[in-house]
């Protein structure tokens, strides 16, 4: 069984999306499947370019269905604070 990961922590910044894509590119080089809330119809959930959400069900609706997909969470957890965000999503899997 190949094990699902979501990919979880502070997207705000391009150096965390760059540190979440190069560890999900780790953890799939070793079999494992990632699934990261950036790199998934970015267009529907988030514009990244003007930093507006487009509505904030649509965000929560793509980030509860890969946190319900998911076998285990991979979350960044070394900020100085926990995003709200990522405290959802380790609420919504739990």
């Amino acid at each position: 069984m190949t094990l699902k990961l979501y990919i979880a922590g502070p997207l705000f910044t391009p150096y965390h999306r760059a540190f979440h894509a190069r560890n999900a590119a780790r953890l799939r080089s070793e079999g494992f499947v990632c699934l990261v809330p950036h790199e998934r119809s970015v267009a529907r959930a988030f514009e990244w370019d003007t930093g507006t959400p487009t509505t904030p069900i649509d965000i929560f609706d793509m980030d509860y269905d890969m946190v319900a997909e998911a076998d285990a969470i991979v979350a960044l957890l070394d900020d100085p604070d926990i995003s709200s965000g990522l405290a959802c999503e380790i609420g919504l899997f739990w």
